[in-house]
């Protein structure tokens, strides 16, 4: 099964600001959730709405242009792939699990509001940045999320 099949695009609001940290290797992630609801008609024929939550994991550039960007109640479309954590909880021994978004990209919706774009600098291999245009030689450092 190739890596591609697995693809997502979830539109919502985040519920959160985005908290992003560095893994010891230096690799930037922002980690946040977006939630979006989902209205069923009542048998009554009025309406429910159901919430539904999504943890969203970010890293490199995106991590960090999201951390400078969006914050709480922003709506954005996250594309993706879903992953699987599983632990054993410490307390009850208990095997849990999780399903989560990897995001590979996030964009501000543009149905109820205007954004500003501003284009990121680019870094360079030895991990200066510079306003260097999409034509450069320059090699970009593209590390893998773990």
């Amino acid at each position: 099964m190739a890596a591609n099949d697995n693809n997502l695009v979830i539109t919502g609001n985040l519920t959160r600001d985005p908290e992003l940290r560095f893994s010891q290797n230096g690799v930037a992630f922002a980690s946040f959730s977006v939630a979006w609801n989902q209205s069923k008609r009542t048998a009554d024929g009025g309406w429910d709405s159901v919430a539904h939550f999504f943890d969203v994991t970010a890293f490199d550039d995106v991590a960090e242009h999201v951390a400078a960007s969006l914050t709480k109640g922003d709506r954005v479309t996250v594309t993706g792939r879903l992953t699987q954590d599983r632990w054993q909880d410490k307390t009850s021994g208990d095997n849990r699990s999780k399903v989560a978004v990897l995001a590979d990209d996030v964009s501000v919706s543009l149905r109820w509001a205007t954004v500003a774009i501003t284009k990121a600098e680019k870094k360079t291999a030895n991990g200066s940045s510079g306003a260097q245009g999409f034509d450069s030689p320059a090699v970009l450092v593209e590390e893998g999320p773990f």
